[in-house]
Protein backbone atom coordinates (compact mmCIF):
# COMPACT_ATOMS: atom_id res chain seq x y z
CA UNK A 1 0.00 0.00 0.00
CA UNK A 2 2.84 2.28 0.89
CA UNK A 3 4.35 1.76 -2.86
CA UNK A 4 0.98 2.69 -4.36
CA UNK A 5 0.73 5.60 -2.48
CA UNK A 6 4.36 6.80 -3.34
CA UNK A 7 3.29 6.17 -7.28
CA UNK A 8 -0.07 7.79 -7.07
CA UNK A 9 1.42 10.78 -5.58
CA UNK A 10 4.42 11.04 -8.10
CA UNK A 11 2.15 10.38 -10.73
CA UNK A 12 -0.46 13.24 -9.61
CA UNK A 13 2.94 15.38 -8.88
CA UNK A 14 3.62 14.93 -12.73
CA UNK A 15 0.20 15.56 -14.15
CA UNK A 16 0.64 18.94 -11.98
CA UNK A 17 3.69 19.81 -13.58
CA UNK A 18 2.29 19.03 -17.03
CA UNK A 19 -0.29 20.85 -16.54
CA UNK A 20 1.51 23.72 -15.45
CA UNK A 21 3.32 24.40 -18.84
CA UNK A 22 1.23 22.22 -21.42
CA UNK A 23 -0.16 25.41 -23.86
CA UNK A 24 -3.53 26.89 -23.11
CA UNK A 25 -5.31 26.73 -26.31
CA UNK A 26 -2.71 26.77 -28.27
CA UNK A 27 -0.54 29.72 -26.17
CA UNK A 28 2.13 29.07 -23.89
CA UNK A 29 2.91 31.43 -21.61
CA UNK A 30 6.92 31.66 -20.58
CA UNK A 31 8.25 30.07 -17.50
CA UNK A 32 9.25 33.35 -16.53
CA UNK A 33 6.13 35.25 -16.50
CA UNK A 34 4.15 32.15 -14.89
CA UNK A 35 6.89 32.12 -12.36
CA UNK A 36 6.71 36.51 -11.73
CA UNK A 37 4.53 35.86 -8.70
CA UNK A 38 5.71 35.52 -5.48
CA UNK A 39 2.52 33.79 -4.54
CA UNK A 40 3.13 31.16 -7.53
CA UNK A 41 6.90 30.73 -6.50
CA UNK A 42 6.49 29.86 -2.69
CA UNK A 43 3.38 27.15 -3.89
CA UNK A 44 5.05 25.77 -6.99
CA UNK A 45 8.47 25.14 -5.12
CA UNK A 46 6.39 24.33 -2.08
CA UNK A 47 4.83 21.37 -4.08
CA UNK A 48 8.10 20.61 -5.37
CA UNK A 49 9.71 20.15 -2.18
CA UNK A 50 6.46 18.64 -0.46
CA UNK A 51 6.03 16.09 -3.01
CA UNK A 52 9.95 14.74 -2.82
CA UNK A 53 9.60 14.98 1.26
CA UNK A 54 6.04 12.97 1.05
CA UNK A 55 7.59 10.27 -1.27
CA UNK A 56 10.35 9.93 0.36
CA UNK A 57 9.03 9.59 3.94
CA UNK A 58 6.52 7.19 2.12
CA UNK A 59 9.14 4.99 0.62
CA UNK A 60 11.49 4.91 3.74
CA UNK A 61 8.32 3.92 6.09
CA UNK A 62 7.20 0.96 3.34
CA UNK A 63 11.30 -0.02 3.19
CA UNK A 64 11.61 0.11 6.85
CA UNK A 65 8.15 -1.82 7.54
CA UNK A 66 9.12 -4.41 4.46
CA UNK A 67 12.74 -5.07 6.16
CA UNK A 68 10.65 -5.42 9.47
CA UNK A 69 8.32 -8.21 8.39
CA UNK A 70 10.95 -10.46 6.36
CA UNK A 71 13.86 -10.21 9.11
CA UNK A 72 11.41 -10.57 12.39
CA UNK A 73 12.23 -13.43 14.36
CA UNK A 74 11.07 -13.86 18.23
CA UNK A 75 12.27 -15.97 20.90
CA UNK A 76 10.02 -14.98 23.58
CA UNK A 77 6.43 -14.85 22.75
CA UNK A 78 6.00 -12.37 25.15
CA UNK A 79 7.51 -9.30 22.99
CA UNK A 80 5.59 -7.07 21.19
CA UNK A 81 5.90 -7.06 17.06
CA UNK A 82 8.27 -4.31 16.52
CA UNK A 83 6.72 -2.30 13.35
CA UNK A 84 7.28 1.09 11.46
CA UNK A 85 4.88 3.35 13.84
CA UNK A 86 1.52 4.97 12.62
CA UNK A 87 2.65 8.22 13.33
CA UNK A 88 5.18 7.77 10.75
CA UNK A 89 2.85 6.71 7.99
CA UNK A 90 0.69 9.18 8.98
CA UNK A 91 2.91 11.97 8.50
CA UNK A 92 4.03 10.54 5.26
CA UNK A 93 0.40 10.86 4.03
CA UNK A 94 0.10 14.35 5.47
CA UNK A 95 2.58 15.26 3.26
CA UNK A 96 1.05 13.79 0.41
CA UNK A 97 -1.60 15.29 0.86
CA UNK A 98 -0.41 18.83 1.37
CA UNK A 99 1.43 18.22 -1.75
CA UNK A 100 -1.40 17.56 -3.81
CA UNK A 101 -3.24 20.71 -1.96
CA UNK A 102 0.03 23.18 -3.14
CA UNK A 103 -0.49 21.41 -6.80
CA UNK A 104 -4.35 22.35 -6.74
CA UNK A 105 -3.43 26.43 -6.02
CA UNK A 106 -0.50 26.50 -8.16
CA UNK A 107 -2.98 25.46 -11.04
CA UNK A 108 -5.24 28.51 -9.90
CA UNK A 109 -2.48 30.47 -10.17
CA UNK A 110 -1.32 29.59 -13.30
CA UNK A 111 -4.93 30.18 -14.59
CA UNK A 112 -4.65 33.84 -13.14
CA UNK A 113 -1.47 33.98 -14.54
CA UNK A 114 -2.26 33.12 -17.97
CA UNK A 115 -5.25 35.26 -17.86
CA UNK A 116 -2.65 38.39 -16.86
CA UNK A 117 -0.26 37.15 -19.40
CA UNK A 118 -3.06 37.14 -22.14
CA UNK A 119 -5.50 39.18 -21.12
CA UNK A 120 -8.33 37.13 -21.29
CA UNK A 121 -11.92 38.74 -20.25
CA UNK A 122 -14.15 36.05 -18.24
CA UNK A 123 -15.35 33.86 -21.35
CA UNK A 124 -12.03 33.20 -22.57
CA UNK A 125 -12.02 35.77 -24.81
CA UNK A 126 -8.82 38.41 -25.42
CA UNK A 127 -10.01 41.65 -24.03
CA UNK A 128 -11.20 44.43 -26.28
CA UNK A 129 -10.26 47.36 -24.35
CA UNK A 130 -10.71 50.01 -26.89
CA UNK A 131 -15.24 50.94 -27.35
CA UNK A 132 -16.22 50.69 -30.89
CA UNK A 133 -17.86 54.08 -31.52
CA UNK A 134 -20.33 53.79 -34.20
CA UNK A 135 -21.71 56.27 -36.60
CA UNK A 136 -24.94 58.12 -34.93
Amino acid sequence: MGALSAISVLISSVVGLYAIYFPYKGQSVPRKALLASITMKIFYYGAIVLTITGVGATIFNTINEGLIHARNVHEDLEYGCPTAKTGLFGGASFLNLDACLFWLICQMLVRNAREDYFDYNEEGEIKDDYIQIGNN
